[in-house]
């Protein structure tokens, strides 16, 4: 046992605060791409809907060319940032797979800005949790009105909220496992003791 303590990779202060930064970065690269591949539709439902108004006068195939556009812009650009966040974060994927230990400060480190983190994490969770709930309220309304345009515009508004609350539940969340990671907390506790 001894032999296998010596081979088990030690974080250095520099190593987490590295790993850190990165993820913290990452989770605005993660939570933009995602919100790009939630509003990546919008722009096609909006312009379909305004095409079915005659007085607008521009054709449904040029509404949809355009549309369809937009909403392949949006998927690539949200692609791009997922490969290269999981590239810049790669080099730390072991901390998922493999045992690690500390070095002396690294713990207190990581407490400490979760510690810190605390109050963020929490209203975050609760503010984006209340954007969900709220999120079908405007096409519930819309639903008592007999105008289609303003339907899809209200289907928008449903996107936009639950695009806004899903960005704050990703940013929050990936920054907050990171330190559950280092310091081997929720989730990452039962996952190094099955590895």
């Amino acid at each position: 046992t001894s032999d296998s303590t010596e081979n088990v990779k030690t974080i250095t202060m520099e190593e987490a605060n590295e790993y850190l930064t990165l993820r913290k970065k990452a989770s605005w690269q993660i939570a933009v791409g995602t919100l790009l591949c939630i509003l990546s539709p919008v722009t096609l439902i909006i312009l379909g809907a305004i095409s079915e108004v005659p007085s607008f006068g521009i054709s449904e195939e040029f509404m949809g060319i355009v549309g369809l556009g937009v909403l392949f812009l949006f998927v690539i650009c949200a692609i791009a940032l997922f490969i290269y966040s999981g590239f810049k974060s790669d080099q730390y994927s072991f901390l998922e797979k493999e045992e690690f230990k500390l070095a002396y400060g690294v713990k207190g480190l990581a407490s400490d800005r979760k510690k810190k983190f605390r109050n963020t994490y929490v209203i975050s969770n609760i503010i984006a949790t209340i954007l969900c709930v709220i999120s079908p309220v405007p096409l519930i309304i819309s639903g008592f009105f007999d105008n289609d345009l303003l339907s899809v515009l209200m289907l928008v508004i449903l996107f936009v909220l639950v695009g806004i609350a899903t960005f704050i539940f990703i940013v929050v969340g990936v920054r907050n496992a990171s330190m559950e990671k280092l310091l081997k907390e929720g989730e990452y506790c039962e996952k190094l003791k099955t590895v």
